[in-house]
């Protein structure tokens, strides 16, 4: 099979994305509340959690986990914990593309999923949304292979969105 054709039978289809988990607790309401919030400047620590494992032949479970903290006046004033899951068919690829879009190209699908909900659920807990960054998963993910000993490192390193491995995504 010529190379063309081995590219062109690569095919990712997202499967499902949903919110696996979800938490919000506000522990001092309301109390809390009885603060002027738009004059509070909390201490926000966010911890982002990636994983991902096969459920079956070419099917695999994608999950980004936030674990976003509020202090305030050393209380925690919101602690949440979400996790956005999708699930993935990834035909035709071999263990280095695949990895590569475990790791960096399907995270980037979840992530604008979770960043709205997480913002959501700021806001209906009381607070003002909290809006995060962009993150470029493709370059984490570069960071993270040079990061590898040089032996096990793969070329996949130096793949860019505009290099992708597929020709077709589909949504069911």
């Amino acid at each position: 099979m010529s190379e063309s054709s081995q590219q062109s039978a690569n095919t990712l289809e997202i499967q499902k994305l949903f919110i696996q988990k979800q938490s919000c607790q506000v522990p001092h309401a309301p109390g809390i509340f009885q603060q002027d919030l738009k004059e509070v400047k909390p201490e926000t620590s966010v911890e982002m959690n990636l994983q991902n494992r096969a459920l079956g032949n070419e099917i695999f479970e994608v999950t980004l986990t936030f674990h976003i903290t509020m202090k305030w006046q050393q209380q925690t004033a919101l602690s949440l914990e979400i996790t956005q899951a999708g699930i993935f068919k990834l035909m035709g690829f071999d263990e280095i593309q695949r990895d590569f879009l475990l790791g960096a190209y399907c995270p980037g699908i979840l992530y604008p999923y979770v960043r709205k909900a997480i913002s959501d659920l700021t806001q209906s807990a009381g607070f003002l949304p909290i809006t995060l960054p962009p993150i470029d998963f493709n370059n984490a993910y570069q960071q993270r292979q040079k990061q590898q000993p040089q032996s096990t490192q793969s070329p996949i390193a130096e793949l860019t969105p505009a290099d992708a491995p597929w020709e077709k995504v589909t949504v069911q």
